[in-house]
């Protein structure tokens, strides 16, 4: 059973005025130019953008082969596989 408690319509009604500077607006575009001018985006870096596709071009082609050189054949995996579970063999 819920019981109103006499708080819940005072917290309710309470609303704190927002502690804003005069001049936060300009504030926040003088930021948004500057960063701007400086090329923050990634397209206004092109250079950083080619090095970021070459890196993960590379790591995925040595993460293939890596993949491929531990595979091994399938052949031995399913001999071991059946070595395992073989009741025969385990008598051995």
């Amino acid at each position: 059973m819920k019981t109103n408690d006499p708080f819940d319509d005072l917290l309710s009604s309470w609303n704190p005025p927002p502690n804003v500077p005069s001049d936060f607006r300009e504030q926040v575009w003088h930021r948004i130019a500057a960063t701007a001018d400086a090329g923050g985006t990634l397209v206004a870096r092109p250079f950083r953008a080619r090095v970021a596709a070459i890196a993960a071009a590379a790591v995925i082609v040595v993460g293939f082969g890596l993949g491929l050189l531990d595979s091994g054949s399938p052949d031995s995996d399913r001999a071991a596989y059946f070595h395992r579970i073989d009741p025969i063999a385990k008598a051995r």
